[in-house]
């Protein structure tokens, strides 16, 4: 979860600064490979947690994510145009700030929290 708005922060500043094209392509990927370890995790978590019903929890992450897709483009355009990539990319980094704990705390209390909601096949 470091990795994910890490990559943000380093891609917005860069792009900001106009500096060579590769470094925020690097931020870009960093921020990428960040996404994909947040997603790849939370769709184990979901499958095991909810099981039998992982599918269900699957179709309810995926709807979540999508509605979220589908919001960002309707106002990014005009905060990155106002705001510019770095300020905008930094507010886009502190509403994932409060995720960063999330791995710790399911690794420590997640066997608690799937035992507390068991469902019956």
């Amino acid at each position: 979860m470091i990795i994910f708005p890490a990559g943000l922060l380093m891609y917005g500043w860069t792009a900001q600064a106009q500096t060579h094209w590769i470094l925020p392509m690097i931020g870009g990927v960093v921020f990428s490979y960040g996404l994909m370890l947040c997603f790849n995790s939370l769709q184990n978590y979901l499958v095991d947690a909810f099981y039998p019903y992982g599918a269900a929890a699957m179709a309810g992450a995926t709807l979540l994510r999508s509605v979220t897709g589908a919001i960002l483009p309707i106002f990014s355009p005009i905060m990155y145009k106002n705001l510019g990539y770095g300020i905008g990319n930094t507010i886009i980094a502190c509403v994932l700030l409060p995720a960063i704990p999330a791995p710790f705390v399911v690794f420590k209390a997640g066997e608690r929290l799937r035992e507390r909601w068991k469902f019956k096949p």
